[in-house]
């Protein structure tokens, strides 16, 4: 009996941990989905119009994003934004040229 009641309470809060974990995992994916979203529409709020008429002087466009200000910068025909994933300070970083309404992806990585 002892032995069952050992068992039992082992494999409960192995459940436990797992369901945890597994809940974690579940939060992370939906982080970063919707940050990949967020990065999607960028890029194509830029390939519109290529992105000329909406970088300011210094080639940069600010993007609002869940009460959160993205910086897009530009350097010839690459843009650069970078998209808050979590709290914990990880984020999506896109570079991306764009011409003629084509986007090409040049780098998509957490950081």
């Amino acid at each position: 009996m002892f032995t069952a009641t050992c068992f039992a309470a082992v494999i409960f809060s192995t459940a436990s941990i797992k369901l945890d974990t597994a809940y974690r995992n579940v939060t992370a994916c939906k982080e970063y989905y919707e940050a990949e979203t967020t990065a999607t529409d960028i890029l194509s709020v830029l390939a519109a119009d290529d992105g000329n008429s909406l970088t300011d002087k210094n080639g940069e466009l600010k993007y609002s994003y869940n009460n959160t200000e993205i910086t897009i910068s530009r350097n010839g025909g690459n843009f650069s934004f970078d998209v808050p994933i979590s709290k914990n300070k990880q984020t999506l970083h896109v570079i991306a040229q764009i011409e003629t309404g084509n986007i090409n992806i040049i780098q998509w990585y957490i950081k």
